[in-house]
């Protein structure tokens, strides 16, 4: 298949990315691939098909490795059932590598963002936002696997236990903005200590633990989060 004049129509046009240091070399994620033009537009040739024979892909979202644009990203759906796709070319598009994902309900990608450090030429970070699945990291030059994103939150936290009245059982959360020792504690309303459910140092992010209240009265019951300089108490009710 050679270079020809061709017009992408509004609705074939669904992502656009510019190569970072060449601005006449355009890619353009549509039905059926990603197209290329390296003269600003006067041809277009379609990229993903000339190599790979794709004709149900959705390309949504685009990306260049603004630091070696040779590196393009290229995520959508299959047309059949909207599922993950994603794919990487290594040669500014010549040929196409699928990265799969390792977990088989991940729906389309619908954005997607490179950040190269510059540290290194395996300093690379590729954000792939899906979806309803959230956000998923890929890292071309390291173990070239899907990962799920962890968020850490930007504070110490604890949330309300849920349920809450409960019987036996109910779940705290809390979150950490980095590692700390923590130490999870529940009290009676006399100040005497009836559980220990943590006591250990823990990693950033998202915790949840649950609390059995079997052997208890009915009553106000407390919950003490410690970690580090933070310490905070929240009330639960056990109703039998």
């Amino acid at each position: 298949m050679i270079d020809e004049p061709f017009h992408l129509g509004v609705q074939d046009a669904l992502s656009v990315a510019i190569n970072s240091k060449n601005n006449d070399t355009v890619y353009v994620g549509a039905r059926f691939g990603v197209w290329r033009t390296t003269n600003a537009g006067l041809t277009w040739l379609n990229v993903m098909n000339k190599m790979n024979n794709l004709w149900d892909v959705i390309i949504t979202a685009l990306a260049v490795d603004p630091s070696s644009p040779e590196n393009i990203f290229a995520g959508g759906m299959h047309m059949m059932d909207s599922s993950f796709l994603f794919y990487h070319s290594t040669d500014d598009g010549n040929t196409w590598q699928e990265i799969v994902s390792p977990y088989d309900y991940l729906h389309g990608v619908t954005s997607i963002s490179v950040i190269d450090t510059g540290i290194n030429n395996h300093d690379t970070f590729v954000f792939l936002g899906t979806s309803g699945d959230g956000v998923w990291m890929y890292r071309p030059f390291g173990n070239q696997v899907v990962q799920e994103i962890t968020f850490y939150p930007h504070k110490f936290e604890i949330m309300q236990n849920y349920p809450n009245p409960f019987n036996p059982s109910t779940t705290i959360k809390y979150g950490l903005p980095h590692s700390a020792h923590v130490t999870l504690s529940i009290y009676n309303t006399l100040s005497q200590g009836v559980a220990l459910l943590v006591d250990e140092k823990q990693e950033a992010g998202y915790h949840e633990v649950n609390f059995s209240a079997a052997g208890l009265t009915s009553g106000v019951y407390f919950y003490r989060l410690q970690a580090g300089d933070y310490n905070e108490t929240q009330k639960l009710l056990l109703m039998k």
